[in-house]
């Protein structure tokens, strides 16, 4: 039974995130005056505390599962089943505006290496200069973009990508986003690039496919994993269903399960 899951630790909007306020809507009522593209963004001050979840499908309609590396080789999640891709904004490579001066930045943070700056040190000297180092907002599009042509070598413009829930995760207190890609490109060429053209795939040791069309298979799979399975994983895996499949049979089979 899913009860044992951590997919029950783990609560979730239940709206995506890009989508304009439509009227009639809970959003339209309560939401007043929100920037319908707010909901793809953070803070800048969030620049190291938010991730986005991000589950690839294939142009070929498989669903892509990633297994991490074994516990001596990987302390986060050893062993563990993720949904494609789980990338962490990052201050330098996400939330510095554009034309900064990466030396002059490191002069003047009194480094030798920009990526070793923490968020305290960069907030500080982004508040000394007027707010002209950081942006206001950081794109999360940006971050799961950069993870899945970092770890999975998929290009942009390869991708259509979603960002379609927030969520936290009670057992660990992590809170981040949630989204679905469809790529244009294969199962196999999605491996093809990952072992070509990827720069940090070190994380997942495996890959598999499961195909969308079988939606009991999936389930069986997720359910199978157990604690394997990350609670943002869960409902990432569950939103691709439900961009295959209806949202009421998705529920309905994995809860009978």
């Amino acid at each position: 039974m899913l009860q044992l899951s951590s997919y029950f630790t783990l609560m979730a909007t239940g709206f995506s995130l890009d989508e304009v306020v439509g009227p009639g809507t809970l959003g339209e009522k309560y939401l007043h005056g929100l920037d319908p593209t707010v909901g793809a963004t953070v803070n800048k001050w969030f620049a190291l505390g938010v991730g986005v979840t991000t589950a690839v499908i294939s142009a070929d309609d498989m669903l892509m599962i990633g297994v991490r590396r074994p516990e001596r080789e990987n302390r986060v999640r050893a062993s563990g089943f993720d949904i494609t891709v789980a990338e962490g904004a990052q201050v330098i490579a996400d939330g510095l505006r554009d034309g900064i001066d990466h030396e002059e930045l490191e002069s003047a943070l009194g480094l030798s290496d920009l990526n070793r700056a923490t968020l305290e040190q960069v907030l500080q000297l982004d508040a000394e200069r007027g707010g002209e180092i950081l942006r206001e907002q950081i794109d999360l599009h940006g971050v799961a973009l950069r993870g899945l042509e970092e770890e999975l070598g998929l290009r942009a413009h390869q991708v259509r990508l979603q960002i379609v829930r927030f969520a936290v995760e009670w057992k660990t207190y992590q809170y981040g986003f949630v989204a679905v890609a469809r790529s244009d490109a294969t199962a196999e060429e999605i491996n093809y690039y990952r072992n070509t053209r990827a720069t940090h795939s070190k994380d997942i040791w495996r890959l598999e496919w499961q195909p969308m069309a079988d939606l009991g298979r999936i389930a069986r799979y997720l359910t199978d994993s157990g604690d394997r399975m990350w609670g943002f994983g869960w409902e990432a895996a569950r939103a691709a269903l439900c961009s295959h499949h209806s949202q009421d049979e998705v529920t309905e089979y994995l809860l009978s399960l």
